[in-house]
């Protein structure tokens, strides 16, 4: 830090311990960082991201959903004077914008927690398509083409991937994806564009007894194969961008409708 001419504010710095839901009592009480002894936060923000003790992401998924549901009623409140064409632009810079934003950071989580996203895209969508609260907000999704919650995160994270294999992204990434190398070349398996899933004594969509994912699975480095290798291998040879990314839209959007 003192290369780059860089300070720590005392006041400001914060930190948080994480761990699983049964350790009630953080690893860490405190630290020294210059002459302030700062103790160990329940959550911490850090580049837009509210990080929870237990990495369950409630505070930051709350957070987004206060911040959407507030610039829903006021688009609600023009959607009259508005086009469809035009609201679902200003859905998009307000609303998909927030829920899309690190959203590669929820892969993993259950159902539960990200219901209140789900709920917030239901009613962007009816706002846009005029709907009634009684009619299927799925079918309103489907109109609009949509991508639930859910596939939004794993489109995210797949062309994270994409970009990781292909040297077009962050080396600290990329470092993190290889290519599966079968033990012998002439097996059927060589030809199919498959990542290497590390085996690091957990299996990806393991489980523990208490039912909730571990925190590995949630990793770039196990979540990302995991969903790369269900792809068709005619994605996973493809070598344009723009070509992966259609492909992909409509391979989750079947996925999910």
């Amino acid at each position: 830090m003192v290369q780059n001419r860089l300070l720590l504010n005392d006041d400001k710095t914060e930190f948080v311990c994480f761990s699983n839901r049964k350790d009630q009592i953080p690893l860490v009480n405190d630290i020294c960082v210059g002459s302030k002894i700062v103790s160990a936060a329940n959550s911490v923000r850090n580049l837009g991201v509210i990080f929870d003790s237990k990495l369950v992401m409630e505070k930051h998924i709350a957070n987004v959903c206060r911040s959407a549901y507030a610039y829903i009623r006021s688009i609600s409140r023009i959607r009259k004077l508005l086009s469809l064409s035009d609201t679902e632009i200003l859905m998009h810079a307000f609303i998909s914008s927030r829920i899309d934003s690190c959203n590669s950071l929820l892969i993993g989580l259950p159902d539960a927690s990200l219901k209140p996203l789900e709920r917030i895209q239901k009613v962007a969508a009816r706002v846009v398509t005029r709907s009634s609260k009684f009619d299927s907000a799925s079918d309103q999704l489907k109109r609009l083409h949509w991508l639930p919650i859910r596939q939004r995160i794993h489109y995210k994270v797949l062309t994270i991937t994409f970009k990781c294999i292909h040297g077009l992204g962050p080396s600290y990434l990329s470092e993190l994806v290889r290519w599966h190398v079968p033990s012998r070349p002439n097996l059927r398996s060589a030809s199919n564009y498959e990542l290497q899933i590390p085996s690091l004594g957990l299996v990806s969509n393991t489980k523990s007894k208490f039912g909730k994912v571990m925190y590995f699975d949630r990793s770039l480095q196990c979540a990302a194969p995991s969903l790369w290798n269900k792809m068709p291998v005619g994605m996973r040879s493809c070598d344009s961008f723009d070509t992966f990314k259609a492909q992909l839209k409509t391979y989750l959007f079947k996925e999910a409708f």
